[in-house]
């Protein structure tokens, strides 16, 4: 590990109770062994302090996204006044182009196991018009999983064009020290404003090991989400990588086999024919029924679609809700959509693969698809005497000798009638 300093202190003498000024100092550190020497370094992971609502808070990495270890896909680094350090990267979208692009992937990123904060500082400016639609979407990566998602829409940032905090807890398992950040802007034009378009900033994002405020007109705490509401412990619970083989019980009345998929997948489905438009792997957790959603955006020249949907088990060659087209049911993509569907059974460790079928009009239709699945973790009911057996004098099954219903002897000890 090298330190290199940001700024040179001449020699001088301090006093007893002077206040010195702080030196802020640039971490390097390896990425990983085995690697090519030019390769070694992630990238610059400085530590911090930041200001949020008149609360210091210690970022414990730093990662200003115009460098490493982020990417840029696509967009560039700009100048912007109102950023730290004076540039952020920034992304800009507009009529014509495809509903989703990526925008920013990180390298991996060192972090310690358990339980911290990731913070965003994002912005997103609009020109020309109203009716475009904006967000932007997050995804937190580790060893394959998805360990947390972000969903900014342009309605949740307190002031247009400004930028704000998002923040999101992570929780990572012990041993699996690296992570992988990856920001995608999602772009909904309107016919009605062919000249609108939409710029799409981000200025950092800090690994946070303590505590962040939670109630500040400065940042928004956000549950991990998939564009749907799914309950809290999906995020919480480690699941290990499928490839393992090993099922992990989970505890009664709990959801379990949570996953999600990374972005939005664009698809084109031709006319009267089943087509695969996105794929997940259940994790291999125990569950006795499983959830799926699919939400996104279709883009049809005619102007509706509504194409028949189904699931199919790619592991066991198994449909749900049935293989024959005409017990599917049709979803309306006009243009978003949501659907849920359930598999009544346990197919921890599955392939699933979401099918459309497109049969309405004489051309085909392109969808950007997201996936997610949870399910129920297993229920039992233990009887307290499962064979039914009682003794004689069981207090339940006693009766007086003058009971009209249930005549017997007094004497009789096996309540024989």
């Amino acid at each position: 590990m090298s330190i290199a300093y940001r700024k040179n202190v001449p020699a001088h003498l301090h006093t007893k109770n002077e206040i010195v000024d702080v030196i802020e100092a640039e971490v390097l550190r390896p990425k990983y062994k085995g690697v090519l020497a030019d390769d070694v370094i992630v990238g610059v992971l400085k530590e911090k302090i930041i200001t949020i609502d008149d609360t210091s808070v210690r970022c414990n990495y730093f990662l200003e996204a115009e460098n490493k270890p982020f990417n840029i896909v696509n967009g560039s680094v700009v100048d912007d006044a109102e950023a730290s350090g004076g540039k952020a990267a920034m992304l800009q979208m507009s009529y014509g182009d495809p509903v989703y692009k990526n925008f920013l992937e990180s390298d991996e990123i060192p972090v310690a196991s358990g339980d911290f904060y990731l913070l965003f500082n994002l912005k997103m400016k609009k020109y020309n018009g109203t009716l475009t639609y904006g967000q932007i979407n997050i995804a937190i990566q580790q060893n394959g999983e998805i360990l947390a998602t972000l969903t900014v829409p342009e309605d949740d940032f307190p002031e247009a064009g400004k930028y704000h905090i998002f923040a999101v807890r992570i929780h990572t398992l012990e041993n699996w020290n690296n992570i992988k950040i990856f920001v995608t802007a999602y772009f909904l034009e309107n016919e009605d404003e062919p000249d609108a378009y939409i710029e799409y900033y981000m200025d950092f994002a800090a690994v946070v090991y303590g505590g962040i405020p939670k109630s500040s007109a400065d940042i928004t705490v956000v549950e991990s989400s998939t564009g749907i509401s799914i309950p809290s412990q999906t995020t919480g619970i480690s699941v290990p990588n499928e490839t393992t083989g090993i099922s992990v019980p989970s505890p009664p009345g709990q959801s379990c086999a949570s996953a999600t998929t990374v972005g939005f997948l664009q698809t084109t489905v031709p006319l009267e024919q089943w087509t695969t438009v996105r794929s997940i792997t259940v994790p291999n957790e125990d569950h006795e029924i499983l959830f799926v959603h699919a939400s996104g955006v279709c883009s049809s020249s005619t102007g509706f679609a509504a194409p028949r949907v189904r699931i199919k088990n790619a592991t066991d060659n198994e449909y749900y809700p049935a293989e024959d087209y005409s017990k599917c049911p049709e979803v309306v993509v006009d243009p978003n959509f949501n659907i849920l569907l359930t598999i009544p059974k346990n197919v921890a460790g599955d392939t699933l693969e979401l099918q459309f079928y497109h049969e309405y009009g004489t051309e085909s239709i392109d969808v950007y698809v997201s996936m997610a699945v949870w399910g129920h973790s297993p229920h039992y009911h233990v009887p307290d005497d499962p064979s039914h057996t009682h003794p004689p004098d069981d207090p339940s099954h006693t009766h007086p000798p003058d009971d009209p219903s249930h005549q017997h002897a007094t004497d009789d000890p096996k309540h024989e009638h």
